[in-house]
């Protein structure tokens, strides 16, 4: 019997791979029938996710040196490195490569299928699948893994309770266009462009991103507290029809419009498993919302994953009530090397976005702006917002990185 993974996005794909690679036999299915659908994702990783995570070349889009942020009062600050600091992936090109390396190594991938559900029994799982044309096929593997994303469409029926045992689950939503730019594209080159405050959008942050071809991506994500009246949706769609208009970029032509939702507990204290169902990437919360980065901490999920996995299909090691004692070590070790520096990430996230509305958040984000100004190089804003060293700038800018001026 094999492995089934429902869901080819960075993390399905890549975990299909490292077990067909490892011997086992893997189906791969997704919703999508082809993998440059939908690709919503802001896609910027730092440079050493190239290597680190087998990151194909062929997806790269762009390569940028400068972080560019733009402040509640349209004033911008800029951090400028002589070296690649990071890229700028094409998503639906990602899907793409990942699928065929999935393919290549043995996977049977059905695009255009779903699971309409999964039943854990004592030697297998029982799963039901719909094909393209709607009919049911019935089929047995030994693991199910739920990589569905921030749907957790088979692994939520799992958790707990909706609050998943008093760890908040944080909720977003966020729109992007791509703009096809043949004359101004020089003033976003090589730099990846951040808008916060509240003249750009409350409880949320936009952006412009270079990619090959002289094309712009220009999104907004906004995550609003539960008590807000404000609609994100129609926050995200107005604040980048603006954005546009500010730097006369409304005229250009619009080649994509995609988005979607985020939703990320804060401590990640959910379910990552149950029997034979195992849940990776944002199905388990492993997205951080301070920057909505999700692609590298996903990949991650799917490398600690593949090894565990591999083994509980060998195994006759059971508890009583039919988990498997090898992938109890996965949500430990899956922490283990997001670090705590990741949940304190989750824990600004939360402080720094429902706060950002009006004057208060406005001049917070003024201090802790010029802070970084006078502190930081390029180097070390990387080192802030991908490997989440906020220590690293003392005990003046953390109070305002937490929220507490």
């Amino acid at each position: 019997m094999s492995i089934l993974i429902a869901g080819a996005g960075p993390a399905g794909s890549r975990l299909a791979e490292i077990l067909a690679n490892r011997g086992c036999k893997v189906t791969l299915v997704d919703r999508l029938k082809n993998a440059y659908q939908n690709s919503f994702s802001s896609a910027v990783v730092p440079i050493s996710s190239i290597d680190n995570f087998s990151i194909p070349i062929k997806s790269i889009s762009a390569y940028w040196k400068s972080w560019q942020i733009f402040a509640p009062d349209g004033s911008s600050h800029k951090w400028s490195s002589k070296n690649e600091l990071g890229v700028v992936l094409d998503f639906g090109e990602l899907r793409q490569q990942l699928w065929t390396k999935a393919i290549n190594a043995g996977v049977e991938m059905l695009s255009g299928w779903k699971v309409n559900s999964v039943h854990s029994l004592s030697s297998h799982a029982q799963v039901e699948l719909q094909d393209p044309n709607g009919n049911k096929h019935l089929r047995k593997v030994l693991f199910v893994v739920d990589a569905t994303g921030q749907k957790r469409s088979l692994i939520k029926h799992s958790q707990a309770s909706s609050n998943f045992g008093n760890d908040e689950l944080l909720k977003g939503t966020g729109i992007e266009w791509i703009l096809q730019d043949e004359k101004s594209s020089n003033k976003w080159k090589n730099s990846i462009s951040f808008f916060l405050g509240s003249c750009w959008i409350n409880h949320g942050y936009g952006w412009i991103f270079p990619m090959a071809k002289n094309k712009l991506k220009v999104g907004f994500c906004s995550i609003i507290p539960p008590n807000s009246t404000l609609c994100s949706n129609s926050s995200n769609i107005n604040a980048l029809k603006k954005l546009l208009s500010k730097f006369s970029l409304n005229t250009l032509p619009v080649i994509e419009r995609h988005g979607g939702e985020i939703k990320s507990t804060i401590k990640r204290r959910e379910s990552h498993s149950d029997g034979r169902l195992v849940g990776i990437g944002d199905a388990v919360s492993t997205a951080n919302l301070l920057g909505g980065e999700g692609i590298r901490h996903a990949l991650l999920s799917a490398e600690i994953l593949a090894p565990l996995l591999e083994e509980a299909c060998n195994s006759l090691n059971i508890s009583k009530n039919g988990e498997f004692f090898v992938l109890q070590k996965y949500q430990k070790s899956l922490s283990r090397c997001l670090g705590w520096r990741w949940t304190v990430s989750n824990r600004i996230a939360k402080k720094t976005w429902w706060g950002l509305s009006g004057k208060i958040g406005d001049e917070r984000l003024f201090k802790l702006l010029n802070g970084l100004a006078l502190k930081a190089s390029a180097e070390d804003i990387s080192a802030l917002l991908f490997e989440y060293e906020f220590e690293r700038y003392g005990l003046r800018l953390l109070p305002y990185l937490i929220g507490l001026r």
